[in-house]
């Protein structure tokens, strides 16, 4: 197959008359301990960013498979898991954030849902998942009978998935609006790169507003794909099967950081260096405790030093120490980069966005003659 891509003058139309975001702003994925999700802890939890009281509508956020063999028989590129976001709202502050089921956070198992009491509690609608923070930021946490961030039927955040939470091993998540004149809704399973190589053509009506993609291990490397338009993982990232998408940008984070497990947006460009990944810890010497959660910067800890982050392609200096609390600031600013990533309502940045987008995503295939 030969592939070509297409820049889409319809995607940038849209792009020049939209609002500012929504954009990604955290991805806490694989608290330290292993899968959280079948716990009472269930430590998960993922946050957006755009102007202040934005409405969602056609709006999805999906996780692609990551993962593949020197046989090239795995699926990178499968959606395995999707947010509708559809009628969810951004809070006072600019921040939305999905939680889950039971989630042992201070900050939310004190704070009560706004709507106490749900019409049919066998059935909690979106609006009866809502929880504003003090700081005004809004967390839609499940609140139906499934673990982690529900599955379907047991999920009230709109999730569906191969599994209950986010895979550790990594993904690409991205963040797309869907024209319902045009398209329809991301699918579960469905694949968008069918033969490995890179993604497929777009599906119709489909925008790609934000991505990143994580190799969460150095064992994921070596024969994943990723699709974002910046990427990270802890090791060399080699060519087919494994690899990125043409003229997108891949850190290895080695050495300094050999596991992600926590990604954020520190700005609202394009550029590497809007975007942060770390290693986090349930060490003692950070201050953790059981009680209060607080997951913080990993590092050497028999020294209390350097600290496992890298900002854009550069490991460190990053705005805090080891040992710094990162999750408590879910719903609001991120830790050291507080004012830095959100949005504007009217401003251009996702004019870049879609044109980037439409240049690496937009794909189709030609068969050689």
């Amino acid at each position: 197959m030969l592939r070509i891509g297409l820049v889409s003058t319809l995607w940038l139309a849209i792009a020049a008359t939209s609002q500012a975001g929504p954009l990604i702003s955290e991805i806490y994925f694989n608290p330290p301990g292993g899968n959280d999700a079948p716990t009472s802890n269930a430590l998960e939890y993922i946050e957006l960013c755009a102007p202040s009281g934005t409405l969602l509508d056609n709006t999805y956020l999906i996780f692609l498979e990551n993962e593949n063999d020197e046989f090239n028989g795995q699926n990178p590129g499968e959606i395995e898991n999707i947010f509708d976001l559809n009628e969810m709202t951004f809070g006072s502050n600019g921040y939305l954030v999905l939680a889950m089921r039971n989630s042992a956070y201070p900050t939310l198992t004190s704070t009560p849902f706004d709507i106490a009491v749900p019409v049919n509690a066998a059935n909690p609608t979106k609006a009866e998942s809502l929880k504003t923070l003090a700081n005004g930021g809004h967390v839609y946490q499940n609140r139906d009978t499934g673990a982690g961030y529900g599955n379907g039927v047991t999920s009230s955040i709109g999730h569906v998935g191969q599994n209950a939470d986010i895979e550790g091993s990594g993904f690409t998540a991205m963040l797309i609006s869907v024209d319902p004149a045009l398209g329809i809704a991301p699918a579960l399973n469905q694949d968008l790169d069918s033969d490995n190589a890179g993604l497929d053509l777009l599906p119709a009506g489909w925008t790609i507003l934000d991505s990143i993609g994580v190799f969460g291990e150095p064992d994921e490397t070596a024969f994943g794909r990723l699709y974002g338009l910046v990427n990270f993982g802890p090791g060399a990232n080699v060519g087919l099967p494994g690899g990125v998408e043409p003229s997108a940008t891949y850190i290895n984070t080695v050495p300094g950081v050999g596991e992600i497990e926590y990604v954020s947006r520190v700005g609202t460009g394009l550029a590497p260096s809007n975007w942060m990944v770390a290693n986090l810890t349930d060490n003692a010497a950070t201050g953790f405790t059981s009680a209060q959660r607080n997951y913080a910067i990993s590092g050497v800890h028999a020294t209390l030093s350097n600290p496992e982050v890298y900002v854009g392609s550069t490991l460190g200096p990053a705005p805090f120490a080891y040992g710094t609390d990162i999750t408590v600031t879910f719903g609001a600013d991120n830790v050291g980069f507080e004012g830095a990533h959100i949005p504007e309502a009217n401003s251009m940045v996702l004019v870049g966005v879609a044109a980037v987008a439409c240049g690496l995503f937009a794909r189709r295939r030609i068969a050689k003659s």
